[in-house]
């Protein structure tokens, strides 16, 4: 499955617990996992980057810990084929 805001960014996770990411048409990779149950991208930078998943039948959102509010939304949807 992969979850994209159908213009600018998509990013697809694995079940090996790698990911790639699409943003602005540039390609990165990483992997991610899950910490105190938000989810962490590490793409090798120091320290991951961890984000609470919310998720609404197809409706993702992505939101800093504690929050309460958006910092990206997008769709759940099947994996594209992407360059």
């Amino acid at each position: 499955m992969e979850i994209t805001d159908g213009v600018h960014w998509a990013e697809q996770y694995m079940r090996d617990r790698t990911f790639k990411a699409y943003h602005m048409g540039k390609p990165s990779k990483g992997k991610w996992n899950v910490r105190k149950g938000l989810l962490c991208l590490d793409y090798g930078k120091p320290g991951p980057e961890c984000k609470e998943v919310w998720l609404s039948d197809s409706k993702v959102e992505f939101r800093d810990p504690g929050s309460g509010m958006p910092a990206v939304d997008g769709v759940l949807q099947k994996q594209q084929a992407r360059q």
